[in-house]
């Protein structure tokens, strides 16, 4: 979500009060604040949601105020994937907003980067992919056309935003990350060494 909008009636009439977040206003956001706290600091959450943003993105998807885990699994919950209902609705409009966490994070799953690479193939578009996924559903077709060059130049937007942050890491690693190992995480530990003070939003 690019601003919140606060709603007030002051006399009889309906004003918008709009905020900026800081991540808006603060490019380095993500690596000055969010990557030295918990749950984002350590295991797959960060990871998970860069994952959820892009998927956000790819579908249009404007409306995702929040994430639901399983608490039970600790930072090592995945993410639930839940309510896309404004998903493919504006098909000429790229919501780059959707990509923060990934544009300022500047971090990815390798695996997540290396599928993205075999979808811009020609021979395995993500647009051809997904119309010939849907084509058998039995409220064929799904999407209007248009959205599945939509999801073509997405996908090479999202390409574009990996490979600067690659060009200007000292290493593919710093970028391109490897799946996290439940071994190498240890819940009380991290929140032992994590300020409570702090706050932040994002």
């Amino acid at each position: 979500m690019t601003f919140k909008a606060i709603t007030r009636l002051l006399n009889g009439n309906l004003s918008f009060l709009i905020l900026t977040l800081r991540w808006e206003k603060d490019p380095s956001y993500c690596k000055r604040v969010v990557m030295k706290q918990h749950p984002f600091n350590s295991g797959r959450r960060l990871l998970d949601l860069i994952d959820l943003a892009i998927f956000d993105f790819l579908a249009g998807n404007l409306d995702r105020h929040s994430y639901n885990t399983f608490q039970l699994f600790g930072n090592f919950s995945a993410i639930l994937h839940l309510d896309h209902g404004r998903g493919f609705g504006k098909y000429k409009t790229d919501c780059m907003s959707c990509l923060v966490p990934l544009t300022q994070c500047c971090i990815i799953r390798k695996s997540t980067y290396e599928r993205l690479l075999i979808l811009q193939k020609n021979e395995y578009k993500l647009g051809d992919v997904m119309r010939e996924s849907l084509s058998t559903d039995l409220i064929a077709p799904v999407l209007y056309e248009p959205h599945y060059d939509a999801l073509n130049r997405r996908l090479d937007i999202i390409i574009k935003h990996v490979n600067k942050c690659l060009s200007t890491a000292d290493s593919p690693e710093d970028v391109l990350k490897a799946e996290p190992r439940i071994e190498d995480y240890h819940e009380s530990e991290f929140l032992k060494s994590t300020s409570k003070d702090e706050e932040f939003d994002f």
